[in-house]
């Protein structure tokens, strides 16, 4: 079920609960929302899968990068030993391997910077996600837990208050 399908049932079972009179508070079943919390935990990591498939993807893209710029300066070096024999153009073959090989590294490096800048704001967007609904289901789980404070309190008292029969409590 998704986080927020289970934030609904979740509010489904407060609107729903029974009302304890005169107080306006509701009593909910503790085992209905601790099996709702249970849900919604393994509901949140599936924002962290996003985060592992981006990190993922990140390491192909500096492998990938790597492996291009392993490609080019192999290919820059071969060309320039090529050259070699040819002595005219001896000093433009070197020149030329180490231009690619500069623009190669450079390109790496853009490319592995423009994926750490992806991956670090997707995963505070994730990050940023996953607080407030942490934050949210806090909040009503916490609204909830004080409605049956005072539901419990409320019954409390008045089994405390009611005129008891013959020294026996009445029921």
């Amino acid at each position: 079920m998704e986080m927020l399908d289970l934030i609904d049932v979740l509010e489904q079972l407060a609107s729903q609960s029974k009302k304890v009179p005169l107080t306006g508070r509701s009593i909910v079943n503790p085992d209905q929302i601790l099996e709702l919390v249970d849900q919604m935990r393994l509901a949140v990591p599936r924002g962290m899968h996003e985060a592992k498939e981006v990190l993922d993807r990140r390491e192909q893209v500096i492998n990938q990068a790597l492996s291009d710029a392993k490609r080019i300066k192999a290919a820059a070096e071969s060309e320039a030993r090529t050259r070699l024999d040819e002595s005219e153009l001896v000093r433009s073959a070197k020149q030329r391997g180490e231009e690619v090989v500069q623009e190669a590294e450079a390109k790496g490096h853009q490319l592995m910077q423009r994926f750490q800048t992806e991956l670090q704001n997707r995963r505070a967007g994730a990050d940023e996600y996953a607080r407030e609904v942490l934050t949210d289901i806090e909040q009503r789980v916490s609204d909830i837990l004080k409605s049956i404070r005072s539901g419990l309190s409320a019954v409390s008292l008045k089994a405390a208050a009611a005129p008891r029969v013959n020294g026996e409590e009445s029921s």
